[in-house]
């Protein structure tokens, strides 16, 4: 098919104008992408036309022209995201065919040749940046078999250009009236699931923290979640307490799920978190007195979705660093670390025939504070707790996130009474000090007060055994939150 002859330019103006009337149309996405393809056949057939928008949030794609979804397992996410960075590298200024790289400003027969030797039968694949402001964010994806020699001409190249940055303006102004139209905590909750991993890479810690952003989001539905523990079976880890009807029979068809289900009434959806191909644990949503709408699914599977990129990236965090020394939370030591550093100083202190003192710093009611604050004050509370130990401490001290809500210290070339008076410094300072809570959106409640209790003990340099200078403050600390807590007591 002859696409440009002596009247090419007039051609290509006529495209334009024709795809510049389209793109005016105040049309649904799908409607538009269909009317973009019918522009683009008065002058060669086209086979498939997608239009793709990154995502910040999962780091991938979004089908523009169904319903903003993420695709689905039969397009290639990498490739994507390949074809993506390197459109961005030109800052939209080149497109790709069959693959390959071309700049839409060289000249003539340089473009000619390089298009043809990567064309077979007229067929091709295409790959035209959307833009915003010279930033690549997102691709149009357009196959044809008629892509001719006709087509390999600079006047139709630049008529492509021109296109693609039209369909560009009309596909932001689109995603801006989208995003207009969501609810803005939904975005926020998908960035905060995303920020978990910023402070903590434990799973079973990031985990309850994403069933609460998901119920601080939804709250006119009744949202759990549960994790498989080391048999395969469903444990609740949020909310603490769940009351469903035949909650055990949705659990049971939720076993090997790895795409969302809704319930034959449509009051129950059912949420696979995914790792690797494999269910690893279920967000079930119960409608109560409503049947969920396609509002409720498309924020839920997308949350999920985000769930699961998260998860996912903490336990790989979380492996790559398993050798490392320090708690991503506080910035303290971590417990593996302690346990090295309390073994070098036990023998330090045999051979200078020293004093080692150790104690255990435990939050008093901390899960009262995440049940009734949540998570995220919790996780501020315990940095701010540590920080406070690490102003109070002498540079050569060595201060421990143990675990939870435990913290270890210990202190080299001290007295256990002088230990004792440290101690009763620290627990007071932290009595004191005002936590700011405002960030829980409580209007009445800027700030809490907490308390520890704390445990010492003291190395007997006759029998120097970590477990046994453990047991001790360990049995102190238990004694301390027998008497009342927040006091400091010496085993």
């Amino acid at each position: 098919m002859q696409i440009f002859n002596d009247s090419q330019r007039v051609i290509g103006l006529t495209f334009l104008w024709e795809l510049s009337r389209a793109l005016n149309e105040n049309i649904s996405s799908e409607d538009l992408i269909e009317s973009i393809k019918s522009i683009f056949c008065i002058f060669f057939k086209i086979n498939y036309l997608k239009i793709y928008i990154y995502d910040e949030y999962s780091d991938g794609f979004m089908d523009f022209g169904n319903n903003w979804s993420i695709p689905n397992q039969a397009v290639n996410q990498g490739k994507l995201i390949n074809f993506y960075k390197v459109l961005a590298a030109y800052q939209g200024k080149s497109f790709l065919i069959n693959d390959s790289l071309v700049k839409f400003d060289n000249k003539e027969k340089l473009l000619r040749a390089e298009i043809s030797k990567n064309i077979e039968d007229n067929k091709a694949v295409v790959i035209l940046p959307v833009t915003d402001k010279n930033s690549v964010v997102g691709l149009i994806e357009l196959q044809t078999d008629e892509f001719t020699p006709d087509c390999q001409n600079i006047d139709f190249i630049m008529s492509l250009s021109i296109a693609a940055t039209q369909i560009s303006t009309a596909i932001i102004n689109k995603k801006l009236n989208y995003l207009t139209r969501q609810n803005v905590e939904f975005y926020k909750a998908m960035k905060d699931i995303a920020k978990l991993i910023e402070l903590q890479y434990e799973s079973g810690y990031i985990i309850p923290l994403i069933g609460e952003t998901i119920g601080k989001f939804i709250t006119d539905r009744q949202i759990s979640l549960f994790y498989k523990d080391e048999d395969g079976k469903y444990v609740l880890v949020w909310p603490e307490k769940y009351y469903m009807e035949n909650l055990d029979g949705y659990l049971e068809k939720s076993t090997d799920l790895l795409t969302y289900s809704i319930s034959e009434d449509g009051f129950v959806g059912m949420f696979p978190l995914v790792k690797a191909g494999v269910n690893t644990g279920i967000v079930i949503v119960n409608g109560i007195n409503h049947k969920l709408a396609e509002k409720d699914i498309f924020y839920m599977e997308q949350l999920t979705r985000q769930a699961n990129i998260t998860v996912e990236k903490a336990e790989y965090y979380a492996n790559t660093l398993k050798q490392a020394t320090i708690d991503a939370l506080t910035g303290l030591i971590n417990r593996r670390q302690f346990e090295v550093r309390v073994e070098q100083e036990i023998n330090i202190a045999l051979r200078k025939k020293s004093q080692l003192c150790f104690m255990i710093i435990d939050i008093d009611y901390f899960k009262t504070i995440n049940d009734t604050f949540g998570h995220l004050v919790g996780d501020q509370v315990l940095y701010s707790v540590a920080k406070i130990m690490g102003d109070e401490l002498r540079t050569y001290d060595i201060a421990a996130r143990y675990g939870g809500e435990e913290f270890c210290l210990l202190l080299p070339d001290t007295s256990a009474q002088k230990t004792l008076l440290i101690a009763n410094r620290l627990r007071e300072k932290i009595e004191k000090f005002k936590f700011d809570i405002s960030s829980s959106n409580l209007a009445n409640i800027k700030n809490i007060s907490i308390t520890v209790s704390i445990g010492i003990s003291e190395l007997d340099l006759s029998r120097p055994d970590y477990t046994k200078l453990f047991n001790e403050a360990d049995s102190a600390l238990y004694k301390a939150k027998q008497n009342g807590r927040n006091r400091a007591i010496l085993y």
